[in-house]
């Protein structure tokens, strides 16, 4: 397997331990949907885009990510695997328009 496909894992299984509930997100332009309890009953809380630590993310990927996360009112989130300590680490990007 690649390392974004292992990233994609590690993240799943690291959300599921943490009690959420994933589906695919790829409707969404992300690896994933999270939700805090049973999809059947609530709304997905994240979008999870899953990157590999040493790779740059594009601006405008970014952007565009945040922008779809505030659209259907999801926080989008990056997610990736640190090198040396294996941990995901998981990084939020919020919308602020300028007023």
């Amino acid at each position: 397997r690649g390392e974004l496909e292992r990233a994609r894992v590690a993240v799943f299984a690291d959300l599921w331990r943490r009690r959420f509930y994933v589906t695919p997100g790829e409707a969404f332009g992300g690896h994933y949907l999270v939700y805090p309890s049973d999809p059947m009953t609530v709304h997905a809380t994240f979008i999870v885009r899953v990157c590999t630590w040493d790779r740059a993310i594009a601006p405008l990927s970014l952007v565009a990510l945040a922008r779809v996360g505030v659209s259907v009112k999801k926080c989008a989130v990056i997610a990736a695997i640190h090198p040396h300590s294996s941990a995901v680490r998981y990084f939020s990007a919020h919308w602020q328009g300028v007023t």
